[in-house]
Order: C-alpha cells, then sequence, then structure tokens
C-alpha cells in the first residue's frame, strides 16, 4: 500500500500533526496538491517533498530551477503540448525522452508524448509550480 505524502512527511520528522492538519485544510480549501500547501506554509521545502514523492511514487525527480535545458531538446515539443500536458523535456537519454511532470505515473502523457516525438518517453517528478515557471522561461508566457 502506498503511504500519502503527509504521512512520510510526519514519519520521518520533517513536519508535525498539526502543519499536517493545516496543510490538508488548506487543500481542500483551495483545491491544490498538499504538497503546494506545504511550501506555501512553510513546513517543507522544495527539495525534501520531492524526495519523499519520489519515494512514494518510486521515479526519480528533478529540480527544474537548477538545470538549464537544451534548447534542442526544448525543440522537441511545442508550446501547446508542453501546456496541454504540463510537461518539460529535460534531455534526451540514449533512444529515450526524459520529461518533468508532477504526474509521472500518467500513462497517457507518456503515450501522448512518444507519439509527438517519436522518442521513448521517461518521465521524472517534479513540482507543477516548476514546470509552469519552466514553460515561461522556456517557451515564453
Amino acid at each position: 500500500m502506498i503511504k500519502k505524502l503527509g504521512e512520510i512527511l510526519v514519519s520521518k520528522g520533517i513536519i508535525n500533526e498539526e502543519q499536517l492538519r493545516r496543510a490538508l485544510r488548506n487543500q481542500e480549501e483551495k483545491n491544490e496538491r498538499i504538497g503546494i500547501n506545504l511550501l506555501e506554509i512553510g513546513a517543507a521545502d522544495e527539495k525534501v517533498l520531492l524526495e519523499a514523492l519520489s519515494e512514494q511514487l518510486g521515479v526519480e525527480y528533478v529540480i527544474l530551477k537548477d538545470k538549464e535545458i537544451d534548447s534542442n531538446v526544448i525543440g522537441m515539443l511545442s508550446k501547446d503540448a508542453v501546456k496541454k500536458h504540463s510537461v518539460i523535456p529535460v534531455r534526451l537519454q540514449g533512444f529515450s525522452l526524459v520529461i518533468a511532470t508532477a504526474e509521472p505515473l500518467n500513462m497517457w502523457v507518456l503515450e501522448e508524448i512518444q507519439r509527438i516525438t517519436g522518442y521513448e518517453c521517461e518521465a521524472e517528478l517534479a513540482l507543477e509550480i516548476d514546470i509552469k515557471e519552466a514553460i515561461k522561461k522556456y517557451y515564453g508566457e
């Protein structure tokens, strides 16, 4: 059984029960992911969240603001495609295109990216807010 993100963070002593309750209340009110709420209330930082989510989902993570992405890789997907699927191409790895996404287990998106590019598609976890910032940076508003 997959542990919930909040449970992982509490068990590691990163957040306490009160911070978890507060983030869950905010999640209900704002209809945002719990990780975003934990960031907003200052209970956890981006790296800690990504590490916990990576553990929860069993996938690698990438911190996009720490990366400079090659323009040839960016050119593999159109602005419309990255906005529609909320992904950012990160790098070529052999015959695979690695994309950053907040939903790395969404097979439909991976298959769609593969259809568009002709490359096998692998996903790494990234925070949705960072993906939006990367889309602005590399594709414009």
